[in-house]
């Protein structure tokens, strides 16, 4: 490799790992990856099945994330209707998903994680479409003006994480749009106004 700057090159000893669910026609001309470098990189392929078809895995990743989150915001504890909303929902973010879940609930809790904590309902509901649009000046008309600032602030961020939530969650800007409402246009041009990073393929 050369670094950034350099002028020779250095030798290095590295292992590639390389991930993608676009798994159609994989190493063939109708696969999502160019052939060339899927060949340069299958050394090893393995298939993972979605976390929903293994559900053996749940105890012990929910374990992992509670034990690396709780060195940050102290130890929880699972209630046994967390666990089974864990087993009972379907993950169609699979390990993300799940991650982001623990993390929301470990945010949320002080000690016991009840499922509410896991699966909130305020952001999964689709935007009320009379509340105005987000927007340099505009708040909602009953906010005071010694309030539109924070009033503002506040409510840019809760569209911004349900926008992320959402992305995560169904991992396709069309999808991530019909959950809360929104044209798919509409989403995308508030996402990128609000810092919200989008798809790769995102035009889909």
């Amino acid at each position: 490799m050369r670094p950034v700057g350099g002028v020779g090159e250095l030798a290095c000893d590295a292992r590639v790992i390389a991930a993608t669910n676009r798994d159609g026609g994989l190493g063939t001309e109708r696969g999502a990856l160019r052939v060339d470098l899927f060949h340069r990189l299958a050394t090893v392929v393995v298939r993972l099945p979605p976390l929903r078809a293994r559900p053996g895995d749940l105890d012990e990743l929910v374990g992992a994330f509670l034990e690396e989150l709780g060195r940050e915001h102290g130890p929880r504890r699972m209630s046994p209707s967390a666990r089974r909303a864990i087993r009972e929902h379907t993950w169609p973010g699979n390990v993300r998903e799940l991650r982001q879940a623990v993390l929301r609930a470990v945010t949320f809790s002080t000690d016991v994680i009840e499922a509410e904590h896991l699966f909130p309902t305020a952001w999964r509901q689709p935007i009320d479409p009379h509340i105005a649009p987000i927007g340099p000046g505009l708040v909602p008309p009953a906010a005071s003006m010694s309030l539109a600032s924070a009033s503002l602030a506040g409510y840019e961020a809760m569209v911004k994480d349900a926008m992320v939530e959402a992305l995560q969650r169904y991992g396709s800007l069309r999808s991530a749009a019909d959950s809360m409402g929104m044209a798919k246009s509409t989403f995308a041009d508030r996402a990128r106004r609000l810092g919200v990073p989008l798809p790769f393929r995102g035009r889909r």
